[in-house]
């Protein structure tokens, strides 16, 4: 088990398991990359819901877990965008969305580097963007991720605390000398409500007013 305190040990336990998803944290593991939290993924679920996106992007989708959660939340008619570096992960995930009973029709699945894709993108034009890619990207990322999302979209950046090394002033890594900066953009961008969640390696959810 992660070296969570136990408090967030219990969150963890509490929360109602999903065979697909641990399937795809299962997965995770022979791929070598660290799925999205227990903790997180049902907050991710919730804010899907209560967004209603009719679009979405999955920047960082790994083994799936992010993306199955979204499309899960998603309203029947909602299609999300993945975004991956790895194909091999990548190729995983349909097989995932057929188990889940989620059509892969609902899925555009890109390969390739997240700052790449997502200057192809349209602006405006989503609804719910997901950020799980190397913090030390964040800051360039998080910008490209903002212009994509239309007035009242939301924007979830995973490992926005560097798993509470942020908290730490000594702490000076460029891991988390990234993360401070990406937050600290983060508190200045006008017209967003924005808040930070100290869950797994911290969860930032913010709503774009404009």
């Amino acid at each position: 088990m992660r070296n969570l305190p136990a408090a967030a040990q219990f969150a963890d336990r509490f929360h109602q398991s999903d065979a697909v998803i641990d399937a795809a944290r299962s997965l995770a593991s022979e791929f070598h990359c660290a799925p999205l939290g227990a903790t997180s993924t049902h907050v991710l679920s919730m804010l899907t819901r209560l967004a209603r996106p009719a679009s979405a992007i999955d920047v960082g989708t790994g083994t799936g877990v992010s993306a199955v959660t979204i499309l899960s939340a998603m309203p029947p008619g909602g299609v999300l965008t993945t975004i991956d570096t790895d194909p091999q992960r990548q190729a995983v995930v349909p097989e995932l969305f057929d188990v889940a009973g989620i059509s892969r029709h609902r899925a555009r699945m890109i390969t390739g580097q997240s700052q790449n894709v997502l200057s192809r993108l349209a602006e405006k034009s989503y609804d719910l963007v997901f950020l799980d890619t190397d913090p030390v990207n964040h800051l360039e990322i998080f910008p490209m991720a903002l212009s994509k999302l239309r007035a009242g979209g939301v924007i979830v950046v995973n490992n926005a605390m560097a798993a509470g090394a942020v908290a730490n002033p000594a702490d000076r890594s460029a891991t988390t000398s990234a993360t401070r900066r990406m937050l600290t953009y983060v508190s200045e961008v006008p017209n967003t409500e924005r808040v930070l969640l100290p869950v797994d390696a911290g969860l930032l959810a913010l709503i774009r007013a404009d």
